[in-house]
């Protein structure tokens, strides 16, 4: 966690009261420092790449390059995007934003060290968080791992939450962005499909969105349940029973090691980390691990008209604030 007291811009305190929870709501405009959580991973010595999905903006970002990461980030809105890097670059750290969809990531194989989601990939219907979680499979390393947060339907207070829904069918929308919750069932079949292993550990009770910074940053009459959900962390620890009906937890899963361990894109990474993070700072210098989210071919940069072009399928992207934008409903032929 960091309490640095640069206080956030407007636009910023606006979206971190809808991503933070609800008892975030009213500190909207009183915010004097970023709230920046610990990310709940190891950290790391060797500028690993992590891939954050759905940036907010960007407070997983920050609290990865805090432990060592580099941060990639992609979100559905431009606006997070730059949010993301705005708050990096407030707080002096560096990472890379991409406009993508979570179901056509557009990295190519084999690139991260660590993939990281929380309270993103539970508002997308069913189909679409399954087609994100092949693609995490695809573009994570052999050997490397991925985090991610969700809801569970039997947790001790989405029950209730679920049970107060005024409308029953509203999961079952594609296009809706309604929270979804899953049985830890279902999510074990899906992580044990495509990794072939899985784990959890829970997050968080009363909610779905908790951390322990909350303490520092709630108002009063939230505290008591900020502290008793970190309580029942605490304890679920001893009586592992109670992680069942956690609100929200995190699973975890591993790219097992196969031939393609070696493989030329994995070399790729390492060899553009040497030369990126030698070089000052430039968002567009991402885009060598790119691919286009429809054909599937590599892209390149043209400066002279700032777009992205993936020449072997004739197809291009538009730059927005230096950045990459790449949307099915964005790309145009040449």
């Amino acid at each position: 966690m960091s309490f640095q007291k640069i206080t956030p811009p407007p636009y910023v305190q606006e979206m971190i009261g809808g991503t933070n929870g609800n008892h975030y709501l009213d500190l909207i405009g009183n915010l004097t420092s970023y709230p920046i959580p610990e990310i709940p991973l190891p950290a790391v010595q060797q500028n690993n790449l992590l891939l954050d999905i759905g940036v907010g903006w960007g407070r997983w970002m920050v609290a990865a390059a805090e432990k060592g990461y580099v941060p990639v980030g992609i979100d559905i809105k431009l606006e997070s995007c730059e949010a993301a890097l705005t708050v990096l670059k407030d707080l002096g750290h560096t990472g890379y934003t991409v406009v993508a969809d979570l179901q056509a990531i557009p990295f190519q194989d084999n690139v991260f060290e660590q993939v990281w989601s929380f309270s993103v990939i539970q508002h997308t219907h069913r189909r679409r968080a399954l087609n994100c979680l092949k693609e995490i499979h695809r573009i994570l390393q052999p050997n490397q791992s991925c985090k991610l947060e969700f809801p569970l339907k039997h947790g001790f207070w989405n029950k209730r939450v679920i049970a107060n829904r005024t409308d029953k069918n509203e999961e079952n929308d594609f296009d809706s962005w309604c929270v979804r919750y899953y049985d830890l069932k279902e999510l074990e079949s899906w992580c044990n499909t495509i990794f072939g292993n899985f784990n959890f550990s829970n997050h968080c009770y009363f909610g779905i969105g908790i951390l322990p910074l909350d303490l520092y940053y709630v108002k009063w009459y939230y505290k008591p349940i900020v502290a008793t959900s970190l309580l029942l962390n605490a304890t679920s620890k001893i009586v592992s029973p109670l992680k069942y009906v956690s609100d929200s937890v995190y699973i975890e899963a591993k790219k097992q090691a196969s031939n393609g361990a070696n493989s030329a894109t994995t070399l790729l990474t390492t060899e553009w980390k040497k030369d990126v993070l030698q070089k000052d700072w430039n968002n567009l210098a991402i885009v060598p691990l790119l691919k286009c989210p429809v054909s599937g071919s590599k892209l390149v940069y043209d400066a002279d008209q700032n777009r992205i072009i993936a020449t072997e399928s004739g197809l291009y992207y538009p730059v927005k604030n230096n950045i990459p934008v790449l949307l099915e409903t964005e790309k145009q032929i040449l």
